[in-house]
């Protein structure tokens, strides 16, 4: 995110531009967005796309936790200590310029006042910089910066006779990710005393993140170029998390595992190690889009590439538009697997097209033995350009056991509780006549499920779906029928291992070793290991959406998606209108009911194809022919 100051001049001349605190953040997702925001003549505004409900949602949801911080910093803290400064909006509940300047005003009112320790919602800009510089007598200002976070911690008088600063930031989620063998003990302090070297501490497991923590990084050098900072106190910051208490750490102390841009090989850095790298290229970055953009000739230092992260790019239409239009068949990094890294080995040949990928050998001697995803590349290639499903090679017929009663499931999860499981059941039994051979299939749907959000809620859905399990395992084994039961991906395994363990020696709840038993089993199968290992696909990616489309089975819902399911849930859970929260219930039933009956569509496509006998080997395609020169 950048911040474009107004500063008198050339209209012509590009704006002046302040990079902010989520540039700092998103600073490893993509360097090419830095490049297309900084060209408004190539790139204009309405090129962009809208957030999508997903992205929304998690906005919304952000701004409504520092909302429920600042009132409780309003209802707990000493308001002599602690100011929250209040933004003004227009009537369209946009930020205004002149609503930006005041805040920056309002921030040095808080910043002078000695009692003031803490201030809220706080924004450091070229209105807080001329403060400083009238102040000191000192020309200040750092015009390449913006700062806005969303608090600031006031530590001692320094001896320029301003206060040094310590930041601290709001983040909707937990202040660690991941697990850790043990856990880290942290310094923290409450809200009703949000200051650093308040008594109290926090346990915390996994590692701090690094985008947060990039951002904290950004606000303090920002301050450091203003004189604002002391080393003493001000490398200290802090994050507020779901936790809802500051947890603190140093800057200093903190080492994210990162590639270094010298040696090339990765190693511990700081935050700040990585945001002075990340701001230097930044500039540059800046400095040659600038230029690009006025004169075309001017080459840019980035070129478009697909990624995970570009599905919630403003501006990845265009960036699809035009690697889709790259050479031959398309940019290589539209092939599920080939990432920006792995694409870095093929440019290094010249070969960037899919065109071209496929024309490699897959064999070569000199980079097959050495690339390992190599010969998987070339062949991806092969049946993108080809258009058809292809067996993997030394794969004679995919592995994909049948069952007289199937039973397909599929779990959906909010980021506190795993609200839905449905299940289909279907009876095969397969009639041999003189002629013909018919299939007689019966289909039972159950969707077991919970919107109050609550542990009672998704215990309740973990121990009936269990139940259900069993009893159609018993149910098999009475009537002297095979079972197998199929998913999709890892998902549904590691929540029921998380949820065996969550509800330990509650009544119905199988213990961690029974959930890891029944998964091993050859009685459960996941299907995504089983697609993706055995068939190459001409499509994006190996999700049940894009190997489902490409059967032709469709959802009823027109934007199926789990980032959508996670905002129909929402709404499920918490509008005020009786009949929306039905309405996305029943959204959400239908959604699930169509993953599982996809899953079934894929195991029948297969089986009218002989278990994929009458499917090509990859290794059988020709590369495609060399196009003509021109």
């Amino acid at each position: 995110m950048t911040v474009t100051l107004e500063r008198p001049g050339d209209a012509k001349a590009p704006a002046l531009v302040r990079l902010g605190g989520y540039a700092a953040k998103n600073s490893l997702k993509c360097d090419r967005l830095t490049q297309v925001e900084q060209m408004p003549q190539t790139y204009p505004e309405e090129l962009k796309v809208p957030f999508s409900p997903f992205l929304q949602s998690l906005l919304d949801s952000g701004n409504a936790f520092e909302e429920h911080i600042a009132q409780r910093l309003r209802a707990e803290a000493d308001p002599r200590q602690v100011v929250v400064i209040d933004e003004a909006r227009d009537a369209n509940g946009e930020r205004t310029e002149e609503a930006k300047r005041q805040k920056e005003l309002d921030t040095w009112v808080a910043y002078t006042d000695p009692q003031v320790r803490f201030i809220f919602n706080a924004r450091i800009g070229g209105h807080f910089e001329s403060k400083v510089t009238e102040y000191l007598g000192v020309e200040l200002g750092d015009t390449g910066r913006i700062s806005e976070p969303d608090a600031i911690e006031l530590g001692p008088v320094m001896g320029n006779g301003l206060r040094a600063m310590r930041f601290v930031d709001v983040k909707d989620h937990k202040v660690t990710s991941g697990r850790s063998p043990g856990a880290t003990t942290y310094p923290a302090s409450p809200l009703s005393e949000p200051f650093y070297g308040a008594p109290g501490s926090i346990e915390l497991e996994g590692k701090l993140k690094y985008e947060d923590w990039m951002q904290l990084a950004h606000y303090y050098r920002h301050a450091e170029s203003l004189h604002l900072t002391d080393e003493a106190h001000s490398l200290w910051a802090a994050v507020i998390g779901r936790e809802q208490v500051l947890v603190w750490a140093h800057l200093e102390d903190i080492g994210f595992l990162k590639t270094d841009p010298v040696t090339g090989k990765k190693r511990p850095q700081t935050p700040l190690e990585l945001n002075d790298a990340w701001y230097e290229r930044t500039l540059e970055l800046i400095q040659n889009a600038r230029a690009a953009d006025v004169d075309p000739s001017v080459e840019q230092l980035t070129f478009p590439e697909w990624k995970a992260d570009c599905k919630e790019c403003p501006f990845r239409q265009v960036c699809l538009e035009e690697l889709q239009a790259h050479g031959d068949g398309g940019h290589i990094t539209l092939l599920p697997g080939i990432t920006p890294d792995r694409a870095k080995v093929f440019y290094s040949l010249g070969v960037s097209s899919i065109g071209d990928l496929a024309r490699l050998d897959p064999d070569d001697p000199q980079h097959s033995t050495q690339v390992s995803y190599w010969k998987k590349a070339v062949h991806q290639a092969r049946v993108t350009k080809a258009g058809k499903v292809c067996r993997a090679p030394r794969v004679h017929a995919v592995n994909l056991p049948r069952a007289a009663i199937e039973i397909d499931f599929d779990y959906e999860a909010s980021s506190s509780h795993l609200y839905q499981r449905g299940v289909r059941a279907t009876g095969r039994r397969v009639t041999r006549g003189a002629d013909e051979t018919r299939v007689k299939m019966r289909v039972e749907h159950r969707v077991f499920d919970d919107f109050s959000a609550t542990d009672e809620g998704e215990l309740r859905v973990f121990v009936e779906m269990w139940a259900y399990f069993q009893e159609m395992l018993e149910k098999a084994h009475h009537e002297g029928h095979d079972i197998r039961f199929y998913h999709y991906s890892h998902y549904e395994r590691t929540q029921d291992l998380r949820l065996a363990a969550k509800y330990a020696g509650q009544p119905g709840v199988p213990s961690v070793a029974e959930v890891e038993a029944f998964y091993a089993s050859d009685l459960v199968i996941d299907m995504y290991q089983v697609l993706k290992s055995e068939l190459v696909w001409p499509t994006k990616s190996h999700s049940i959406k894009e190997l489902a489309k490409w059967i032709r089975f469709s959802w009823r819902d027109e934007t199926p998606g789990g980032d959508q399911s996670m905002v129909w849930y929402a709404a499920a859970c918490n509008d005020p209108d009786p009949a929306v929260r039905e309405a996305n219930i029943t959204r959400l039933r239908e959604y699930n009911e169509d993953d599982v009956a996809a899953q079934l569509a894929l195991r029948e496509w297969l089986s009218k194809l002989g278990e994929a006998r009458k499917l090509p080997s990859v290794e059988d395609l020709p590369a495609p022919w060399k196009p003509r020169a021109r």
